[in-house]
């Protein structure tokens, strides 16, 4: 349990770890987060390789930046754990 705590921790903005944003998809980032002040699930699909973790880091730091707290932030990569 602890090795799938660490592999979940590095993805995520608990520490100080600088994360990488990649290019700023502001049309994208700024129609998504419009959407989350509801309590509905939200899926970001699309083709593999075309920024849809860029995105969602890009919406990670979005809601940080307006106050809501690191700890209330969960991002999960589930590629990443399986391998």
């Amino acid at each position: 349990m602890k090795e799938i705590f660490n592999r979940i921790r590095k993805y995520n903005f608990w520490d100080e770890a600088n994360q990488e944003f990649g290019y700023y998809r502001t049309d994208y980032a700024d129609k998504i987060f419009s959407y989350t002040n509801n309590r509905l699930i939200k899926v970001l699909v699309g083709q593999r390789r075309t920024g849809k973790s860029y995105i969602l880091r890009q919406l990670i730091y979005k809601l940080l930046s307006s106050n809501i707290s690191k700890n209330n932030i969960l991002y999960i990569n589930i590629w990443r754990m399986l391998f």
